[in-house]
């Protein structure tokens, strides 16, 4: 005898996946300098996260708080060897259309 097997829907996009990371005291790496980033920034740093932004332009905002060593950036295009370097990073975020 075989058991019935409930309907089930599938699986669908319905929006962004939420996920909760423990950061406190690890390297996250920000690529991209604008809104997007700026916002991604806060989330990060308000988790207690050592944040470093890589982008040819930062934002007002992540400019000053570059300024008050609250993060670090560099103004360049990212590349795939600051996944690595110095430190790895724990999470890396891409907010930026170009690669």
């Amino acid at each position: 005898m075989s058991a019935r097997l409930p309907n089930i829907a599938p699986a669908s996009a319905q929006g962004p996946l939420l996920v909760a990371w423990h950061i406190e005291g690890r390297r996250a790496l920000v690529v991209g300098g604008g809104s997007v980033s700026t916002r991604r920034v806060r989330a990060l740093l308000l988790a207690g996260a050592e944040v470093h932004v890589v982008a040819p332009r930062l934002s007002a905002e992540l400019r000053g708080r570059q300024a008050r060593s609250e993060i670090t950036a560099e103004a360049r295009r990212w590349s795939v060897e600051d996944l690595a370097s110095p430190t790895p990073s724990w999470c890396s975020w891409r907010s930026t259309i170009r690669p």
